[in-house]
């Protein structure tokens, strides 16, 4: 395995937004507490450590949401140590995708453990725990109902009426797993990883239970520890910010002029509503929580409730109130020791439309960071762009960029830059003799129109010539559509089970090598 270093900048995939709060622009600086730096780590723990956390609660949630699944010794012992005050968490959340969904699923939680394995390391008078805190409450079935193999969908077809992913059976996902089997054939890792899916989907009653089963087997042995957000205990801790954002909309206009100052530079993510959180009925139904005069509605539902009937439900039964993509951010910080928050561009753009809203509940804003990002590149696709003279660096070039230099390479008719040149120094001389301003300008105007044909003739000559590339340009075509599905970065769409099938479980022991901490994005090359 090799690694080529690249910036998220030449990927064109990131959004300026993304690539200032990695470099620290200054134009970001205002919607931070602090930027991330290994050094500043200890003035984030003396900040947070100001903060009261109810340490007792995350252990006994944990240890309730854990007690049907076999841990390691490692995830039991970090759940032990988050009751100390000298533990903190590094974390990064995410929706339950079916099977992990696309590949940058693996790569945030492997940034979040190769953080939290350096910060041991660099301070070992702390105890440092990696967090994948799950998103079990988002109702987006569509988002993760599928994940992608070998250019086959594999897809959950299910009725959900919005529910709450996490709290779905998963009663019928034998099809799947019969079109997971007919994709992988017969072989060692192929069964390895059936056996995988059986035990965390067929064996198991809810989505949340299957994900923590699932991710627990990925990961347990680095010692992540899976935190369900939909629990009884955490939600009781956090009743008196449901209630400041439903009865009295405390956070719309704070996220609002937080968002509107962001817009001068930027583009904010969310829209603050006057109420931001759901509500989520007994049958599982998440639906967004408006208020209509007096009375406070469901979304799309008959639902009504008077100020004191919220008011009671909410003390009663808050595990029926769900946080929306801003208030997230800060149930999870204020119910987490967190220092860290590692997550993708659109995910932390979030964020820094809730700074005000940090600042106002005294709650500490953590440290931003991007997770990792990655393309993996095997030995065939290295082999053929090495026999088509394109450098690996070059990939990120849209495909008929990458055609067209191929063309102008084994071409040197195509290039028409002399004829240019030549016509330039001939338009330049006739108007050195003109003195009238009005034959100038006609003489420019004639010397545009003929470089015009110039551009013309050139490209006829690139598509003649194209001809008699034909072969060559289908490798490139297919080159593209195998590291850029659906073009797109190959991370947001293939899943690991695709390289999981040749390198078993030494696959996610490569990518934590290869996915350090202080990388941007990686061009993996695996043989």
């Amino acid at each position: 395995m090799k690694v080529i270093d690249f910036t998220y900048k030449k990927t064109n995939s990131f959004s300026n937004l993304i690539i200032d709060l990695n470099e620290g622009k200054n134009s970001i600086k205002p919607f931070i507490n602090r930027e991330f730096d290994i050094k500043k780590i200890p003035e984030q723990i003396q900040e947070k450590s100001k903060q009261s956390i109810n340490r007792k609660s995350i252990v006994k949630a944990l240890k309730n949401q854990y007690k049907d699944i076999s841990i390691t010794n490692k995830v039991a012992s970090n759940i032990d140590k988050l009751i100390l005050e000298n533990t903190f968490t590094i974390s990064a959340g995410h929706q339950l995708c079916l099977f992990t969904g696309p590949l940058y699923y693996l790569y945030k939680i492997i940034s979040v453990l190769n953080l939290t394995e350096h910060l041991n390391f660099k301070y070992p008078q702390y105890n440092f725990i990696p967090i994948y805190w799950m998103g079990s409450e988002d109702h987006d079935f569509e988002e993760i109902n599928h994940f992608n193999v070998f250019s086959k969908k594999i897809c959950w077809n299910k009725k959900t009426n919005s529910q709450a992913v996490g709290r779905m059976d998963t009663d019928n996902l034998l099809d799947v797993f019969n079109d997971f089997k007919q994709v992988l054939g017969n072989s060692e890792h192929g069964n390895t990883l059936l056996k995988l899916f059986k035990d965390a989907y067929l064996q198991n009653n809810t989505m949340a239970f299957s994900q923590r089963f699932l991710v627990n087997n990925l990961f347990g042995k680095y010692g992540l520890v899976c935190l369900d957000s939909d629990d009884q205990i955490l939600k009781n801790n956090f009743i008196s910010f449901v209630k400041k954002d439903i009865l009295k909309s405390s956070y719309k206009q704070l996220i609002s002029n937080t968002s509107f100052k962001l817009d001068k530079d930027y583009h904010s993510q969310a829209y603050a509503r006057n109420i931001n959180h759901f509500y989520i009925d007994n049958r599982g139904v998440r639906s967004r929580i408006y208020k209509d005069n007096k009375t406070y509605n469901l979304l799309k539902q008959k639902n009504i409730f008077t100020d004191r009937d919220i008011q009671q439900e909410i003390e009663n039964n808050p595990k029926s109130f769900s946080q929306n993509v801003l208030t997230r951010a800060l149930f999870k910080e204020f119910t987490l020791p967190n220092l860290v928050t590692i997550g993708g561009g659109g995910e932390l753009a979030y964020w820094l439309q809730m700074k005000d809203v940090f600042a106002k509940e005294k709650i500490v804003f953590p440290m931003l960071k991007l997770r990792n990002s990655a393309l993996i590149i095997d030995k065939i696709n290295i082999k053929k762009l090495d026999k088509l003279n394109i450098q690996i660096t070059e990939i990120f070039k849209n495909k008929d960029e990458l055609i067209l230099n191929y063309i102008k390479q084994k071409s040197s008719t195509l290039n028409l830059l002399s004829e240019k040149k030549l016509l330039e120094e001939v338009f330049t001389s006739i108007e050195s003799k003109a003195i009238d301003d009005t034959l100038k300008r006609t003489i420019k105007s004639e010397k545009k129109k003929n470089l015009n044909t110039l551009n013309v003739l050139e490209k006829k000559l690139i598509k003649h010539e194209k001809k008699f590339h034909e072969d060559s340009i289908k490798k490139i075509e297919s080159i593209k559509e195998k590291l850029f599905p659906n073009n797109t970065l190959q991370e947001r769409y293939v899943n690991f089970s695709q390289f999981y099938l040749n390198y078993g479980d030494m696959f996610i022991d490569h990518l934590k090598i290869a996915l350090k901490e202080d990388r941007e994005f990686s061009l993996i090359l695996i043989d």
